[in-house]
């Protein structure tokens, strides 16, 4: 009786991680594709220089900031500014909840150029979205390569 009831347990723990796992996948790939819709829709290279649209992004989301990019990386995405640090978190571009969360600058900053220090935010994920692509600048050799983070 034991054992049926240790083997139930098992099942319905691998079933439980089994769904979480899905979950998580499913997670991700809806946030990759949101920005990379965003990406699409509002952000053209030509002769070597990057255009955004920031009327129509802001469009999107009136609390874009800017936008940041980092050659040699994955990190391409619009930066966010809330009335705080909290906000977006755990919000993606579209205001909607997400473990993601989204790029974003520090409240406290002016966000016209002129702070003496700017600080954005984004959450290391383990997907490789996000700013989990800065762990490759522990590489000397790496930051030598890619030694520049634009901002817009």
């Amino acid at each position: 009786m034991k054992k049926k009831i240790l083997y139930i347990s098992l099942i319905f723990l691998g079933l439980a991680m089994m769904v979480f796992s899905l979950f998580s996948i499913i997670s991700s790939n809806k946030n990759t594709k949101i920005y990379e819709d965003i990406k699409e829709k509002n952000k053209v290279e030509e002769k070597n220089e990057t255009i955004i649209d920031f009327d129509n992004l802001l469009k999107t989301n009136e609390e874009v900031i800017g936008w940041i990019e980092i050659p040699g990386t994955n990190i391409d995405y619009p930066v966010l500014k809330a009335s705080s640090n909290e906000y977006y978190l755990d919000r993606n571009i579209n205001k909607e909840k997400s473990k993601h969360g989204s790029i974003f600058m520090d409240y406290r900053n002016n966000g016209d150029g002129n702070d003496r220090h700017t600080i954005i935010y984004g959450h290391n994920m383990k997907d490789g979205t996000m700013f989990a692509e800065l762990n490759k600048y522990k590489e000397k050799s790496f930051f030598l390569k890619n030694d520049l983070i634009i901002i817009n």
